[in-house]
């Protein structure tokens, strides 16, 4: 699924984070939460984030972390600068097949798209390969929910928790 992480909360990160050591923990929770910040100072950048709606439920925190998860989602999909949707459970979708991002810069440069799985990451800068990845972008995006629709189903979980 497409996403950025301007979602983490620093409790939800430590829980997240079993098997590293503490030092790598606190030092990438300290640089996550510094890229957090971009969004949340008003600076002029733009996150589209597209998630599918099981990874919202998947309790793998105690119940008061995901609780914090979803109100700062809710929270962030209120900024005029993130945009938040989700691709309802039960259907086949372009993003079952792994995260990814794309990445536009305002610098002229080209876009590019990243990916990760179980054993490392990639950064795609072929333009035929950023296009495919767009191409599946635009197809999940077809099937979310719009973003009223999308804080909704968020407020909705949260009463549930």
């Amino acid at each position: 699924m497409p996403r950025r992480r301007p979602s983490a909360t620093p409790p939800g990160d430590r829980s997240g984070a079993r098997g590293s050591s503490e030092e790598d923990v606190e030092r990438l929770l300290a640089d996550r939460l510094k890229r957090q910040q971009r969004f949340l100072s008003g600076q002029r950048q733009y996150l589209w984030a597209l998630i599918d709606e099981g990874v919202l439920d998947r309790f793998i925190a105690h119940h008061d972390i995901m609780r914090g998860q979803l109100a700062h989602l809710l929270e962030l999909s209120e900024l005029g600068t993130v945009g938040l949707r989700v691709a309802p459970r039960g259907r086949f979708h372009a993003g079952l097949d792994g995260s990814f991002e794309l990445m536009q810069f305002g610098d002229g440069s080209p876009p590019m798209a990243y990916t990760e799985a179980v054993f490392g990451w990639r950064l795609v800068s072929d333009v035929a390969e950023v296009e495919s990845f767009a191409l599946r972008y635009d197809r999940l995006g077809n099937l979310a929910l719009p973003e009223d629709q999308t804080r909704d189903l968020v407020r909705k979980l949260l009463e549930t928790i």
